[in-house]
């Protein structure tokens, strides 16, 4: 009786078995194929090739010197201009070394914490008005929070800008001395008449609501830190996108066109005509090699004896559209601007 009642249970093993037998060939036929075995017949996607990986993580072109820019941010040479991402102390040391290039450009991401921020505290009357205050570097930042403080900026927000500006300013400051005391050029029969002086700055941190230089121009220093963090930035010019009225144009300092009627005059005479300017992004970093910059000293350890640097930055005040009463986008009506000269000290 027990026999009889197992024996459905049995005969159902079997047929079960033998459908597992019958499989087995299939899935062979399925591992083959998975191992690429002869006779295996696979269709596998294709594989992205490095270029094609390349394009779809390349950066926006927003002008033409950054669309020469790696998506591995590898510094890119347009001309007279260096152009890479963040702060790089190499590609910086690059670009003091060459006396081709004569703007650095350091594109960087707008934190949008200290955007906002920013827009609210910049358009009131307390925000700081620091034009060319000579100071020590590293007093920067304390001078600039105590401003900001006693504009009424929270001290979160304080402390962003701070640390940012504190450490463009030691960025533009430290490297110009590492090339300085790098420089192949000063030999024992040929001192360097001077150093880059680590300690003193000059400071400019300002709100402008109007175009403070729009006339193409060289700047009198050895090197300009300028970084706009709200506005539009500064223009600069193309080594093939200038061209001079004269071969021997004039230059003038910012007071001098901002000077007389008479200087007006004759600088506006001798401007330049520059194709498509190029143009800083806000929290861009430029650094421009202004009249002063030379990599040679004149030997003598004296003041009197300064060499013109012949290929100085030519860069202008951006013009920007009124505030359209909405505070956003391109119609702030005004710039908030950092500016920081990089001075030298003549060796006794």
């Amino acid at each position: 009786m027990m026999l009889l009642e197992t024996l459905p249970v049995l005969l159902l093993l079997l047929i079960a078995s033998a459908d597992a037998f019958r499989i087995q060939p299939k899935a062979a036929n399925d591992a083959r194929a998975a191992l690429s075995l002869p006779g295996a017949s696979l269709s596998h996607p294709p594989r992205p090739s490095r270029r094609t990986l390349h394009v779809a993580h390349s950066l926006p072109t927003l002008s033409k010197q950054e669309a020469a820019v790696t998506s591995q941010g590898e510094p890119a040479v347009l001309e007279n201009t260096l152009t890479t991402r963040d702060l790089d102390p190499d590609a910086y040391l690059q670009f003091l070394r060459d006396a081709n290039l004569n703007v650095a450009h350091f594109r960087r991401e707008a934190p949008g914490e200290l955007v906002a921020s920013l827009r609210e505290h910049s358009h009131g009357e307390g925000f700081p008005n620091i034009r060319g205050l000579h100071l020590r570097r590293n007093a920067v930042g304390r001078v600039v929070d105590e401003e900001l403080r006693e504009g009424g900026m929270d001290a979160a927000a304080r402390r962003d800008l701070v640390n940012d500006i504190q450490a463009n300013v030691d960025f533009t400051v430290l490297g110009a001395s590492r090339y300085m005391s790098s420089s192949s050029s000063f030999s024992a029969d040929q001192p360097q008449c001077c150093s880059v002086d680590t300690d003193q700055v000059v400071l400019n941190f300002y709100r402008t609501d109007h175009t403070m230089c729009p006339r193409w121009h060289c700047d009198q220093v050895f090197l300009r830190l300028l970084l706009t963090y709200q506005g539009p930035g500064t223009q600069w010019a193309l080594t093939s996108h200038t061209r001079t009225p004269t071969a021997a144009a004039p230059r003038f300092s910012v007071a001098q066109w901002l000077g007389s009627s008479k200087t007006t005059q004759t600088a506006a005479a001798m401007q330049p005509s520059v194709d498509a300017p190029q143009q800083s992004d806000p929290f861009d970093v430029l650094v421009l090699k202004g009249d002063w910059f030379r990599d040679v000293g004149s030997g003598s350890g004296g003041e009197g004896e300064k060499v013109r640097f012949a290929n100085a930055a030519l860069h202008r005040s951006p013009e920007f559209p009124v505030a359209d009463g909405e505070g956003d986008g391109e119609g702030l009506g005004y710039r908030v601007l950092l500016a920081v000269d990089v001075l030298l000290k003549h060796e006794g």
